[in-house]
């Protein structure tokens, strides 16, 4: 959380997410996966509160370079060996938000994370959705 850090680490850190942003999108028909949590979700299987990375990493890339998010979700069944994949649609911030009919002028970092964690948190079961039931 940025606010935890001085003015100074904070505008450090910022620069430094612009830097690696702009390296990301330097390369031309790429595919990157990002894990909003942060890390794996544990022992309990069930998702976390997501990370402000994925909201931030919009703010800051290229608005020549539409972002496109598509959710994945990969269960494990403790009675069988294979984990089950659930893909989602995938979709533009543009389009999330219109769906979602969130104002994301208004709308802070933590909120368009969840909101991304929403979609993905609908792929699951119930009972693994954790922080976004």
């Amino acid at each position: 959380d940025l606010e935890s850090y001085s003015q100074t680490k904070r505008e450090q850190l910022i620069l430094n997410l612009k830097a690696r942003t702009e390296r990301l999108f330097a390369k031309q028909g790429s595919v990157y996966g990002i894990t909003p949590e942060g890390t794996r979700s544990g022992e309990t299987g069930e998702i976390r509160q997501a990370n402000t990375g994925i909201a931030q990493l919009e703010k800051y890339a290229p608005k020549d370079k539409p972002l496109i998010y598509l959710p994945v979700a990969i269960t494990l069944n403790k009675f069988s060996q294979n984990p089950e994949v659930v893909v989602g649609k995938p979709q533009t911030l543009a389009q999330i938000i219109e769906s979602s009919q969130m104002d994301i002028a208004a709308a802070s970092l933590q909120q368009v994370a969840d909101m991304h964690m929403y979609r993905l948190a609908a792929l699951i079961p119930e009972h693994l959705r954790g922080h976004y039931r």
